[in-house]
């Protein structure tokens, strides 16, 4: 069974075509109920989808901990992936869009100090939504 997919040409007319990689292979294998498969995409594209998130976010650990979320992601999604896009650009994707959520949920937890000397007080804020709350004032 191949799966064949559509791209869109200069003149936004679809035309399929078909796509014979290992990925496809290993994809149908997944749909199929053969879900060891993904151990071998993931070894595959897990370094790549690693640098990718690297480069948006700079903690090594909190890197790791989004390249799991994207794989976990990828693995409950992909008994319905279509095929519309290479295998690479949909998880691609997914590694964005952690990446994004990551940040959005970072900022909401980022906790901000104000201490402009050790002789004047200190505010420690927290971010919180779209208003910085005060959290603690001392001198």
């Amino acid at each position: 069974m191949e799966i064949t997919t559509f791209r869109r040409s200069k003149k936004s007319c679809l035309w399929p075509i078909q796509i014979d990689s290992p990925d496809v292979q290993l994809i149908q294998r997944f749909q199929e109920g053969d879900s060891k498969v993904f151990n071998l995409l993931y070894r595959r594209y897990h370094d790549r989808i690693y640098g990718v998130i690297c480069s948006m976010i700079s903690n090594r650990e909190d890197a790791l901990d989004i390249s799991q979320d994207v794989f976990l992601q990828a693995y409950q999604a992909l008994g319905n992936f279509k095929g519309v896009s290479q295998f690479y650009s949909w998880l691609y994707r997914i590694a964005i869009n952690c990446c994004i959520d990551f940040m959005r949920r970072g900022a909401k937890h980022r906790v901000l100090t104000n201490n402009p000397g050790p002789m004047m007080g200190s505010i420690v804020m927290k971010l919180h939504g779209t208003c910085c709350l005060p959290l603690r004032q001392w001198n």
